[in-house]
């Protein structure tokens, strides 16, 4: 196993390893408010979007690293 690698070069925009903790918080905040407006009889939301913005949370999505950037073996890691 030490020799392998990812097959799709992915990495975050910004320093955070993952949004793991932000899609928690966002998906509690979703059940509460759901659970809220069940009891007062308000229209549900839609989706996890309408609750929290994707820019309040970590990171800022991924990208495709390119064979020639300098930090590519480096991402490839698993």
């Amino acid at each position: 196993m030490s020799r392998s690698r990812k097959k799709n070069a992915y990495s975050t925009w910004t320093c955070c390893k993952s949004r793991k903790k932000s899609k928690g918080l966002c998906n509690k905040l979703f059940r509460r408010i759901s659970k809220i407006r069940l009891m007062t009889s308000k229209p549900l939301p839609i989706s996890v979007r309408k609750v929290m913005d994707e820019w309040d949370m970590e990171g800022d999505g991924k990208h495709r690293v390119v064979p020639s950037a300098d930090h590519y073996l480096k991402v490839l890691r698993k």
